[in-house]
């Protein structure tokens, strides 16, 4: 039977499996072999695990490893406090719990534990299974979201892949990272250093302008739906985007254009791999040259595959 109902319930997670955890997320960065993981999908720079690996019982983030514990705790009290946002403003946000974990190297690493939601419950997977129509109550949902949601203040990241149903609840499941603006329209989410540093130097400036610039899309209703429409081809659900497309326009003054939705996912594919080609050679330069590690995964953005 399928499972029926979202978790509610953050799990107890101690330092101990945490540590167990981070040593072997190392190890599959090393090697670049996942095979010991039960890898439930990669971020552009985390990456979610079910845990234990061999029979998962509860999901395991790692978002990244930060040069301190200090500088950890910052990230994380940003985060925080976005989540406080957005419950106070409606939201669904699956139960989560931060950790930190030190490294022996001073450094830290940074973990978000939550439960682990029935596969059938992901958003992404019941579009996959269903048949596209613009009344469909993910639809609908996920158009609820982006009124309540995507304001001057703060927004979501409306990524498909982000939410899970269950027929009450829409539930947002990544948090990691936030989106929010000053009065003056300023991004004020934490692009941190350890994230810039995925990318050479000389490039940096320009990866936390185009990050900035990415998230000023949802800031607006109709830049956060277009947005989603994007997102559905990125999941190879581009057969949806015609009933999204329906059911957005019903609360948009001017219609979204599918086509200009399709356009952007197109660039999108071309510009994703260039910045995993700078990682790289980041990657390259900082294992072989100044003889430090790597502690990201490199992924293909659309298949998922090991770089």
């Amino acid at each position: 039977m399928a499972d029926t109902t979202i978790p509610t319930e953050a799990p107890e997670v101690s330092d101990e499996v945490l540590r167990a955890a981070d040593a072997a997320i190392d190890r599959a960065i090393a090697a670049r072999d996942t095979s010991d993981l039960h890898v439930l999908g990669f971020g552009e720079f985390s990456v979610a695990l079910g845990w234990p690996s061999t029979t998962p019982e509860y999901v395991l983030k790692r978002a990244l490893v930060y040069e301190s514990r200090t500088s950890c705790e910052s990230h994380f009290g940003t985060i925080q406090d976005y989540v406080d946002v957005l419950r106070a403003g409606g939201a669904d946000v699956i139960a989560t719990k931060m950790h930190v974990v030190e490294r022996s190297d001073g450094r830290a690493s940074g973990y978000i534990a939550q439960p682990l939601v029935p596969r059938n419950l992901l958003a992404e997977a019941i579009l996959a299974h269903d048949e596209p129509r613009a009344d469909h109550p993910v639809v609908l949902a996920h158009r609820d979201v982006a009124v309540r949601d995507c304001t001057p203040a703060y927004a979501v990241d409306l990524q498909i892949s982000n939410f899970a149903f269950d027929g009450d609840r829409y539930a947002l499941l990544d948090i990691t990272s936030p989106v929010t603006w000053d009065a003056d329209g300023k991004f004020t989410g934490p692009i941190p250093n350890e994230l810039v540093g995925m990318v050479p130097a000389p490039i940096r400036p320009v990866f936390r302008r185009e990050y900035a610039k990415a998230a000023s899309g949802f800031r607006s209703l109709p830049g956060a739906l277009h947005a989603s429409l994007v997102f559905l081809h990125r999941v190879g659900q581009g057969r949806w985007v015609p009933a999204f497309a329906e059911a957005f326009n019903e609360v948009l003054d001017e219609p979204l254009d599918v086509d200009a939705a399709r356009a952007d996912f197109e660039r999108f594919e071309r510009v994703l791999p260039m910045v995993k080609r700078t990682s790289r050679l980041q990657r390259w330069w900082q294992t072989t040259v100044r003889r430090r590690t790597y502690d990201t995964f490199i992924t293909d953005s659309f298949s998922g595959e090991l770089l």
